[in-house]
């Protein structure tokens, strides 16, 4: 039980860096010039924290909704009739679930930063079946990616920029279970690292900056440069992405526009806004045209955060020293 818990919490589970669901989902997902924490390297390695000379950060987050968890808590029955009413009741349902963490070290000396992290996420959907027929009771489709993460940073008065070097390897978990093999699955773990697992491994790199002037910050990075190719299991294309932000008064604003080689300017735009109210900070924004919304908390070391949009919410601790 320990190994999988420790499977969960350390190895559980990266999806590209230019998805939404990071600590900034309640901003809109807004952070390519704003560096909310260590996190943000993932979409501008400028962006690396400048609050301490040494620091260690801890994120975790899970992003589904109420039909997914109890869906993955239903699914450990070793009852066949109750999998096969399961199975059932959700056919037609989004279930998935998203998760990442983000484990850093990371400091300043003069003008330089550095940062070592580790990070780890999944994306699990699953569609559901009556159970007869070829395709079976349930199709899984999850992607994990594990990652050793580099990165470096220099200041320069008014503007900053820095490059990340990543160890990636990306796992792919396909398969079509029979209500039978869902019932001898022994834990829901077993669904995310299985015989049916595949591997790959690359190397990525990304570049970023952020120029100050006023009360603006300007931000732009690509990532992935050249693309970074997994094999037979596919791979990330570059991206360009831009950002500015700027406070008035109590609030925080941020505009980004994310992957623009590829998108419509309509598609990957997204904007934010925040405010911080003694230890909370209240956020809200826009995402692929739909609203977000975001609670946090700050005590000490310890930071919590939820989020929502569309009928999805995110869970959101941290943990920096």
């Amino acid at each position: 039980m320990f190994k999988r818990v420790v499977f969960l919490i350390l190895s559980s589970l990266l999806l590209s860096a230019r998805d939404f669901y990071i600590n900034s989902l309640g901003m809109g997902g807004v952070d390519i010039s704003i560096g909310a924490n260590s996190k943000s390297i993932l979409l501008n390695p400028a962006n690396i924290p400048l609050k301490k000379n040494i620091g260690v950060e801890f994120t975790n987050a899970i992003f589904l909704n109420s039909r997914s968890l109890d869906f993955l808590k239903e699914l450990s029955s070793n009852d066949s009739k109750k999998i096969s009413d399961l199975m059932n009741k959700n056919i037609g349902k989004s279930l998935g679930v998203l998760e990442d963490n983000f484990l850093s070290l990371y400091g300043t000396s003069s003008s330089y930063s550095w940062l070592i992290g580790l990070y780890n996420s999944v994306d699990g959907r699953f569609i559901t079946h009556t159970g007869f027929g070829s395709i079976g009771a349930m199709e899984s489709f999850i992607d994990r990616y594990t990652m050793a993460i580099g990165s470096f940073s220099k200041r320069e008065e008014s503007f900053r920029y820095g490059a990340n070097i990543r160890a990636v390897t990306k796992y792919r978990t396909i398969h079509n279970y029979t209500i039978g093999e869902i019932i001898e699955t022994n834990s829901l773990f077993d669904y995310f690292d299985n015989r049916y697992t595949k591997s790959k491994d690359s190397l990525a790199f990304d570049i970023g900056g952020v120029y100050s002037i006023d009360r603006f910050n300007f931000g732009a990075s690509i990532l992935d440069i050249g693309d970074t190719s997994f094999g037979t299991l596919g791979g990330v294309e570059s991206s360009l992405n831009m950002g500015v932000s700027t406070k008035h008064r109590e609030f925080l604003f941020g505009v980004d526009f994310i992957d623009i080689l590829h998108n419509p300017i309509k598609d990957s735009f997204r904007f934010g806004v925040s405010r911080d109210i003694d230890k909370f900070t209240l956020s809200s924004g826009i995402l692929n045209g739909n609203l977000t919304f975001g609670l946090d908390y700050r005590y000490s070391i310890l930071n919590l955060s939820l989020n929502f949009y569309r009928d999805r919410y995110q869970f959101l601790f941290s943990l920096d020293w």
